[in-house]
C-alpha cells in the first residue's frame, strides 16, 4: 500500500469541464487546501448513484492527472459542474487495520509458570506474578522491563495490548 496524502483544510471544488468514463485529466475550479504531496483521494459525484473515487497522481495547475475507479468504484461520466471532494474511502480504513491484524504482535498477559510453550521471535509477555516484561529473541525470553511502578504496563495497556 503507497502512502497517500490527507488535508484537514481542503475545500469543495466543482469540474470547468465534462469528463468521459477514460479520461484520466481532470480540470477543477480551484484546489484551496488540497495536499501539495501526492497521491491524495478525490471523490467526484459524492452520495449520487455517479459517485467514483479517484486518486491524483499529479497536476498542472487546476489540471489533476488520476487513476479512475479507485476502491471499487466504477469509472463513470460527470457532467460540467459536478462536486469534487478531497476525502477517505473505505481502503483508508481497511488498509491500516489489514496491517494491525496481520504485523503486530500484541502482550500477552501470564505468569512466570505460564509462559508460551512455542513462543515466535518478537512475542512480548508480561508476566503478572513478577511485574516484568519479556521478549522472545527467537531462542529465550529476554528481560525488557518492567516492575512495580515503572509505568510500561500502563503504557501498554494505553496502546491496546
Amino acid at each position: 500500500m503507497a502512502q497517500r496524502y490527507f488535508s484537514s483544510t481542503a475545500e469543495r471544488t466543482t469540474l470547468t469541464a465534462s469528463m468521459t468514463n477514460t479520461q484520466t485529466t481532470m480540470a477543477v475550479t480551484a484546489t484551496t487546501g488540497f495536499p501539495a504531496s501526492k497521491p491524495y483521494t478525490i471523490i467526484i459525484d459524492q452520495d449520487t448513484v455517479n459517485e467514483e473515487v479517484v486518486e491524483v497522481t499529479s497536476n498542472t495547475g487546476l489540471t489533476l492527472t488520476i487513476v479512475r475507479g479507485v476502491d471499487s468504484t466504477t469509472a463513470v461520466s460527470h457532467s460540467n459542474g459536478a462536486q469534487a471532494n478531497h476525502g477517505i474511502s473505505a481502503r483508508d480504513v481497511r488498509e491500516p487495520n489489514t496491517h494491525i491484524e496481520a504485523a503486530v504482535n500484541h502482550v500477552t498477559v501470564v505468569t512466570s509458570g505460564t509462559r508460551p510453550g512455542s513462543p515466535v521471535a518478537g512475542q512480548i509477555i508480561w508476566e503478572s506474578d513478577t511485574l516484568l516484561y519479556y521478549g522472545w529473541d527467537g531462542s529465550d525470553w529476554a528481560s525488557i522491563g518492567g516492575a512495580s511502578g515503572s509505568g510500561l504496563h500502563n503504557t501498554f495497556l494505553l496502546m491496546g495490548a
